[in-house]
């Protein structure tokens, strides 16, 4: 049987206990952006959406540093083979983005 098909199988018979890691781990890791696209609630600030509502002006603006590093040991330690995605608004504007890709390269398998 295949990994695909035990993941269905896991996923009907014991969804609340789910045996295989995520494939990807997402952070959002500010909430501004400068660009004002037309499809996106953080650009034209529009707070008509659950996803404006909950990133738009909250603090910190960015993810603090020692929140990423605790999060890459968690996944390095519990989840090696997932991937991790630094996302959303305007990652690589913050000061952070070159610690992130330096402790994310230490902790590569």
């Amino acid at each position: 049987m295949s990994v695909a098909t035990f993941k269905k199988i896991n996923k009907k018979v014991l969804p609340s206990k789910y045996l295989f890691p995520p494939e990807w781990i997402i952070l959002g890791v500010n909430n501004v952006c400068n660009l004002h696209c037309k499809m996106c609630d953080v650009g034209t600030k529009s707070l008509d959406t659950n996803f404006a509502q909950n990133l738009v002006g909250t603090h910190p603006i960015n993810m603090p540093l020692p929140l990423i590093e605790k999060i890459i040991d968690q996944m390095a330690e519990y989840y090696p083979i997932s991937k991790l995605g630094y996302a959303f608004t305007e990652t690589v504007g913050i000061s952070a983005f070159r610690s992130f890709v330096t402790i994310c390269k230490t902790k590569r398998n």
